[in-house]
């Protein structure tokens, strides 16, 4: 049995040693002229910028421009978001995204400068209008997103917030227009489908204005009312029914001749101390070392060491401890001794 736990603690130990906590979340694939939205979680020891993040078509390196990265802090901790419309120029085939040049945690007390890699697929296929911006972080409740028609017929798309009526707004060739929503607020996300004929597209709003219980509404020329019901906003941004990693998501270790790619664990915002390997100090006790966040506390990535006051007053205790045991064993072996060495006497005289 002894032998068993030990097994299991040493293969959690040895598993661990691989996990990262960075990983990347997108869709698998898209279509041109589709917003592209990836969410970078993880922890860096300096914020991810746009010079850490890169795109390739196989190993070539290749250009998203104009692509934008903000974060986003919710109660799971802050996140990172990539975003952009895919250009409509793009040869379809197998791309990724990359996180690059930045220090990252992967537990047990290590950080890791090796690339995080995503892979995705372009389709041979066009959306019906662009939608941008891709991801939306509205200071109002009313916000804009621009619509361009990618072809040469006029086209009627119908859009809304998902869950709620929805409008359409009428698109002639190549033209380009503004549709107003209001946000519900709230820090929550937010899905604004967009749809023609059988097909859907959608952009993504967080709002981290105050909650207000009031519908979604829209302003747009040659609208009309329906209702719709569209799929979730995980399913449809992630491609799963809750948030959901991808499974070509690698590590790329640089200090392999030809690259090793070793799969990342699902994500779950910030991990615990005990999945990063880390300690957490109790309250008479101070981190040697540097404290980082945790999901349920504060780690401290080094030890944890007695309070001065503390320790000496423990000390003390334990000496004292240590001291009564010292004199019970003087006394009980006086005691036995002396015992044994009348004892002869008493045989005598019987």
């Amino acid at each position: 049995m002894i032998k068993k736990v030990l097994f299991v603690f040493l293969f959690f130990v040895i598993a661990l040693s691989f996990v990262s906590s960075t990983q990347i979340q997108i869709k698998p694939d898209y279509s041109k002229g589709e917003g592209f939205v990836a969410k970078i979680s993880g922890i860096f020891q300096t914020p991810p910028t746009q010079n850490n993040i890169k795109f390739y078509h196989g190993q070539t390196p290749t250009s998203f421009d104009p692509f934008s990265l903000t974060s986003i802090t919710t109660d799971t901790g802050t996140d990172y978001y990539v975003y952009s419309i895919v250009p409509l120029g793009k040869t379809p085939g197998n791309y990724s995204i990359r996180v690059e040049g930045i220090q990252y945690y992967i537990g047990n007390n290590q950080w890791s400068s090796d690339p995080v890699s995503k892979g995705f697929v372009i389709e041979d296929h066009m959306v019906f209008a662009t939608i941008s911006p891709a991801l939306s972080i509205p200071e109002d409740y009313y916000y804009n997103l621009t619509l361009e028609n990618t072809g040469a017929g006029t086209i009627e798309i119908e859009y809304g917030l998902e869950g709620t009526e929805t409008k359409t707004v009428a698109l002639g060739a190549y033209q380009t227009k503004d549709v107003t929503l209001k946000t519900f607020g709230g820090d929550r996300f937010e899905n604004v489908l967009f749809t023609y004929g059988n097909e859907t597209y959608t952009a993504i709003v967080y709002s981290g204005l105050d909650d207000i219980p009031v519908e979604n509404q829209t302003i747009g020329e040659n609208e009309t009312s329906n209702e719709t019901e569209g799929k979730s906003f995980w399913e449809i941004i992630f491609g799963g029914g809750e948030e959901e990693p991808e499974e070509n998501e690698t590590i790329i270790n640089e200090t392999e001749p030809n690259g090793t790619n070793v799969s990342t664990p699902p994500p779950g915002g910030l991990l615990t101390c005990q999945e990063m390997g880390l300690l957490i100090c109790s309250e008479d006790q101070t981190c040697a070392g540097v404290l980082i966040d945790g999901f349920d506390a504060q780690c401290c990535d080094g030890n944890c060491v007695l309070n001065e006051e503390e320790g000496s007053s423990l000390g003390l205790i334990g000496w004292i401890i240590i001291g009564i045991v010292v004199i019970i064993l003087v006394l009980f072996f006086k005691f036995k001794f002396s015992r044994t060495r009348r004892m002869p006497s008493r045989l005598l005289r019987r």
